[in-house]
């Protein structure tokens, strides 16, 4: 599977504007209880194994990290893009799971 940069940013831009609709005051809220399960992404995408180790993560120490990143970015230069990625995955999963909206 190959994904197009650009057409990941168009979607992400159409979230963006519907998150914007879903949210009008510009603030989501997320529940104290931020902390979650962590998986390994060798295990995570590995159906063949059930993942038995398990690490706890904490969304605000994830929304902490990006914060940082948006104010230094100009002074971090060339930086790993994975790490930040996985802080907005988690970002964007309990936005999921908190979130409105009807299938």
């Amino acid at each position: 599977m190959k994904i197009n940069i650009k057409d990941l940013l168009d979607i992400i831009h159409v979230l963006e504007n519907r998150m914007k609709e879903v949210y009008p005051g510009g603030v989501i809220d997320i529940p104290d209880d931020d902390y979650y399960w962590s998986i390994a992404d060798d295990k995570k995408y590995n159906p063949a194994e059930i993942p038995i180790d398990f690490d706890l993560g904490q969304v605000s120490f994830d929304w902490d990290e990006l914060i940082k990143l948006k104010e230094e970015a100009d002074k971090a230069g060339r930086f790993p893009i994975s790490y930040h990625l996985g802080c907005i995955a988690e970002i964007f999963n309990v936005i999921k799971k908190n979130g409105s909206g009807v299938w």
